[in-house]
């Protein structure tokens, strides 16, 4: 969704950024980049969400999120599943 206008790549490197300014956890991103390897455009695509989700972290774009719903989203290991 998005690659008519601004192809396929750019819309993986606008995903990866939304995904770091939604409160994605590094970990759930490698595996996103993992799934994306499966579609076309198969390295590249995954390249690029992981270097827009990189990209936002380094310049810390500010999450449009609140700590309590980033905590919420990530799993903790001492909780009971």
């Amino acid at each position: 969704m998005g690659s008519a206008k601004h192809g396929p790549l750019a819309t993986r490197f606008k995903d990866g950024e939304k995904d770091y300014v939604l409160g994605g956890s590094p970990a759930w991103e490698i595996f996103r980049g993992f799934y994306q390897m499966s579609k076309r455009p198969y390295v590249l695509g995954a390249g690029a969400l992981l270097a827009g989700y990189v990209s936002s972290a380094l310049r810390r774009k500010e999450r449009s999120v609140s700590l309590e719903l980033m905590a919420f989203r990530l799993p903790r290991a001492d909780s009971p599943a």
